[in-house]
């Protein structure tokens, strides 16, 4: 059965690499971080055309951890309930560690996956939220621990985008 899944992944994986355009993180000369692919196609991966809220997680990060509570957050926004938009964990560093840390959390995301090849390095550190668009436009992105004026926009933004 392991065999199988990881065949699965691997197929998938090659798959989305040759179909999905993916976001490289570029600086901007006042430093902030921009995604330069500015469409991203999820639809290969099961997302549609939902608004879609992407958290990028490393399993040793100090920050991620600390950032569980308002992922968690996230999940009682009316409307990201799976129908209208979708939570997704971008694990970097290996799925199995990061589902160990949400599984820890308590933070139950719609789907955790590694992402397209190359999906991790679509944001400059991490803990990262990047919010898509039902069309796949990236509607904001946030890296580092976010402050509580931060986390506030974040859901502001999210809500708005769903409503």
């Amino acid at each position: 059965m392991a065999q199988l899944t990881l065949t699965r992944a691997i197929v998938l994986g090659a798959v989305l690499l040759i179909l999905c355009p993916v976001p490289v993180s570029v600086m901007e000369t006042d430093g902030t971080p921009v995604v330069r692919s500015q469409t991203v196609s999820w639809s290969s991966v099961g997302l549609g055309d939902k608004v879609t809220v992407l958290v990028f997680l490393e399993p040793d990060c100090a920050a991620c951890v600390e950032s569980m509570a308002f992922f968690k957050r996230l999940m009682t926004i009316p409307g990201l309930d799976g129908k209208a938009g979708r939570v997704v964990v971008i694990a970097r560093n290996g799925v199995i560690p990061v589902k160990d840390l949400i599984d820890a959390a308590g933070f139950k995301p719609h789907r955790l996956t590694s992402g397209p090849a190359g999906a991790a390095a679509a944001v400059q550190s991490v803990p990262a939220v990047l919010l898509l668009d039902g069309a796949g436009q990236r509607a904001g992105l946030w890296n580092g621990q976010l402050t509580e004026k931060q986390q506030q926009e974040v859901t502001e933004l999210i809500t708005r985008r769903l409503g």
